[in-house]
């Protein structure tokens, strides 16, 4: 899973980085706070319809959600598959907002929110500030909290072998200064957005000048046996970038993999498989030329 930066809001993002799940937080009651804020944007963007959506939710919820819940929400005409609407407040009655979240409650609703993700067969989740109101955070703050929750997220899921098809992460902010400063919170946890893969570059049959290609079985060890270094940048065929771009079974988590291996990642491209690790991952470099650890099935 890869956790990126958007300096967009989540209801604004971009078509090259949209999501299939965008997370909204309001109180537990379901009901949107009438003055200027997350709920109206979302008001706004979702179209007509979203109160009385709302109102069927809360009938299923008895009248209202326990703090910390998670629903899922029709999309309306958000650009996303469906919206998860996370309970962080409790009701506001009589024009009075209730007070934000702490931080660890924020952190507990994302590994919730892309646990819900991972078992619809979600691959992409966006976040927003989560966590607004009286006495609430500083925004980087609260970003800086989803970061590290995805992280967590990530981990437990290598830890455990437990398939989880979340497959990249959103934090999103429009102010440029609030998501710099969270990223000095959380270092290399997330990262920007890489730019759109690069279309494969053929040279002319009749060049005269060999190609610089690797090899397409095994990693290349030296003569010594010693494993090859890890910062050496390998790059695969462009040939056989092509062929497999077409040919090519889609990536299946439940499926076991083995050394050498190809496949087509929805998000990464063409990839083949350089190592199975032994606690039961593989490592397989990309068309884009990065090497990215991934989850396959347990043996037996």
């Amino acid at each position: 899973m890869d956790i990126f930066w958007a300096n967009a809001a989540t209801l604004a993002l971009p078509s090259s980085q949209r999501v299939e799940v965008l997370v909204h937080d309001g109180s537990s009651d379901l009901r949107l706070w009438p003055g200027p804020g997350s709920d109206r944007d979302l008001l706004e963007a979702y179209g007509p319809g979203l109160r009385e959506v709302l109102d069927t939710q809360r009938q299923k919820a008895g009248g209202s959600m326990a703090i910390g819940d998670v629903v899922r929400v029709h999309p309306g005409k958000l650009h996303c598959n469906y919206l998860l609407w996370v309970a962080t407040r409790g009701p506001e009655e009589n024009a009075q907002r209730a007070d934000a979240p702490p931080l660890s409650l924020i952190e507990q609703v994302v590994l919730r929110c892309l646990d819900l993700a991972s078992g619809n067969g979600s691959v992409s989740v966006g976040f927003g500030a989560l966590g607004d109101g009286p006495n609430a955070a500083a925004p980087e703050e609260r970003l800086a909290a989803i970061v590290r929750a995805a992280h967590r997220y990530q981990e437990s899921s290598y830890a455990t072998g437990k398939p989880a098809r979340v497959e990249i992460v959103r934090v999103c902010d429009p102010r440029s200064g609030v998501t710099a400063a969270a990223r000095r919170m959380v270092g290399r946890l997330a990262h920007a957005a890489p730019d759109p893969l690069p279309s494969p570059r053929f040279e002319p049959s009749n060049e005269r000048s060999p190609k610089k290609t690797i090899s397409l079985g095994k990693p290349r060890t030296s003569s010594s046996g010693a494993s090859p270094r890890r910062g050496a940048r390998d790059l695969l065929d462009p040939q056989q970038i092509a062929h497999h771009r077409v040919t090519g079974k889609p990536y299946d988590r439940g499926r076991r993999y083995q050394e050498s291996e190809w496949f087509v990642h929805p998000r990464f491209g063409v990839g083949q498989v350089r190592r199975v690790t032994p606690e039961g991952s593989i490592e397989v470099l990309f068309e884009d030329g990065s090497l990215k650890k991934m989850l396959h099935a347990s043996p037996g």
